[in-house]
């Protein structure tokens, strides 16, 4: 990839590191005096409480407990080691925090961790489900080489075996719900007695709300005012990111999305991935379709709308692109973007660092102006079989 603009780069690096250097406390104590209904009131009224995100919610009580409400809807009472247990909240899951040792069963999890600044939370990884040769994390990688981190195959509990999952001897799982394997091991989970949280992070419509999913883990690891600060901070950078082609009627159309069961799955015009490639420059192709998240089109109606885009990206990651995209649908080849060709896909590390919006914006922008500076693409690629 050769250049998108140096000087946008150089913008967007300086503003990051402008906007990097405040950390940590934001001075909230609270006081053993108040009730459950006062620490949270004060605690949101300095903004700490969940803003945007829609999936998961967090209600700061007395005595500097929280109680978490996951994306199934369940109570998880967060209680510092040695503190008082408020009374009221009995049906809740405790969860003694910061958590030690911690699985996670799904790769994009991960990445919160390195978004919330302290390598040492990787120490806290006891056990993974994705296999150890997809892991593109190095802190990852070297846990999984020399056994501090164990690899859980999902098929393993599937088939009845807990060994790996009482040997990890996890104080907490994040899990999903999403799929088979996923609702499997809640149950699992549940008759071991082992505490989890369900985390339905790609639910959320919207970036803001998206990236407010660093308040939910922060929670976990006691870092609620660091994950505040650097989820403001964050916003704060994003929205004085802007990409342009400099000049008008140059901004190329752009294309997304996936064929499925015979369907394609793209995204509405009001979603955070269309807000993303606006705000990179470009002009999504389906930016009047109404909505605000995942949708499903017809392959006709998809093809009437984006058959002249001038990009298409394809949400699929090249191993599970067998053949030729012409082998989903063999339409694709009447697609200005594959013609051309400027079809792209998702890298092999996608799910592991989706959630660093700036790389995101910063290889959007390359795909957008391939003709600017040298640049690396790091989570998109382009597609490689024609």
């Amino acid at each position: 990839m050769k250049k998108f603009s140096a000087m946008l780069l150089a913008g967007l690096l300086t503003l990051w590191l402008l906007s990097g250097c405040s950390s940590g406390d934001d001075g909230v104590q609270e006081e053993p005096g108040l009730s459950d209904a006062q620490a949270n009131e004060l605690l949101n009224a300095r903004g700490r409480g969940v803003q945007a995100a829609q999936n998961f919610d967090i209600a700061y009580l007395a005595y500097d407990t929280k109680l978490v409400t996951d994306s199934a809807g369940r109570e998880l009472l967060l209680i510092p080691q040695g503190s008082q247990v408020p009374s009221g909240h009995e049906n809740a899951v405790q969860v003694t925090v910061p958590v030690n040792r911690v699985m996670f069963a799904s790769p994009t999890q991960i990445g919160f961790l390195e978004l919330l600044e302290n390598d040492r939370l990787f120490d806290s990884v006891a056990a993974v489900t994705e296999a150890p040769a997809q892991w593109t994390v190095p802190q990852v990688q070297t846990g999984l080489s020399n056994g501090q981190i164990q690899y859980i195959e999902p098929d393993s509990w599937l088939a009845g075996d807990t060994d790996g999952l009482l040997n990890a001897a996890p104080d907490l799982v994040f899990t999903d719900m999403s799929s088979e394997a996923g609702t499997a091991l809640c149950g699992v989970l549940d008759s071991l007695g082992i505490p989890y949280a369900v985390v339905s992070e790609e639910r959320e419509t919207d970036t803001e709300a998206y990236l407010e999913w660093l308040k939910f883990f922060g929670a976990f690891f006691a870092m609620d005012d660091q994950a505040h600060e650097i989820y403001n901070r964050t916003i704060e950078r994003l929205n004085a990111t802007e990409f342009s082609s400099g000049a008008a009627g140059e901004k190329p159309v752009v294309a997304y999305g996936r064929v499925y069961g015979g369907v394609v799955y793209t995204q509405a015009g009001n979603s955070a991935v269309a807000h993303q490639l606006q705000k990179a420059g470009a002009v999504y192709a389906l930016e009047e379709l109404e909505g605000s998240g995942a949708v499903r089109m017809s392959l006709e109606d998809f093809m009437d709308e984006c058959r002249d885009a001038d990009i298409l990206i394809y949400d699929q990651l090249p191993s599970n692109i067998p053949g030729l995209l012409t082998d989903e649908w063999e339409q694709f080849a009447e697609f200005k973007a594959y013609q051309n060709p400027r079809v792209y896909t998702l890298d092999s590390s996608y799910f592991m660092n989706c959630v660093n919006i700036d790389k995101k914006l910063l290889d959007l922008a390359a795909i957008c102006y391939p003709n600017a500076a040298e640049y690396v693409l790091t989570l998109y690629q382009p597609l490689q079989k024609y």
